[in-house]
């Protein structure tokens, strides 16, 4: 979303295959925070087992740092971003959102042949 493609691109579907599974993206654009590419890269890690769950990236430095809450708490109706009003969920209690996120459903599969189906 940052850089506002998907990380992955290629020409066919065996060349998106093999991005995908050696794990090549390109950097988000330079306007962003070497933060936000590290905290990204982490999400796109090719082992699951590798990335962060809601829990640690919600409770990563820099996370905490830039949204400390002021952000998200949208209990007051009077200005910021339209979209962040629609969130209902009390930023003081970052512990319980992994309660109300679905659960991560990773299969451990990985097809030898790229013309089976890949589940992402």
């Amino acid at each position: 979303m940052a850089a506002l493609r998907p990380p992955f691109t290629a020409h066919d579907l065996q060349g998106l295959y093999k991005k995908v599974i050696t794990g090549i993206f390109d950097r988000i654009p330079m306007t962003y925070s070497n933060e936000l590419s590290n905290i990204i890269n982490s999400l796109l890690k090719v082992d699951p087992s590798k990335r962060p769950s809601t829990e640690e990236l919600l409770n990563n430095a820099i996370v905490q740092k830039k949204y400390n809450g002021e952000i998200l708490d949208n209990d007051d109706e009077t200005g910021g971003d339209e979209l962040l009003k629609t969130i209902k969920y009390n930023p003081r209690d970052l512990k319980g959102l992994k309660n109300i996120l679905p659960k991560a459903n990773y299969e451990e599969q990985h097809p030898k042949d790229p013309s089976e189906k890949l589940q992402i």
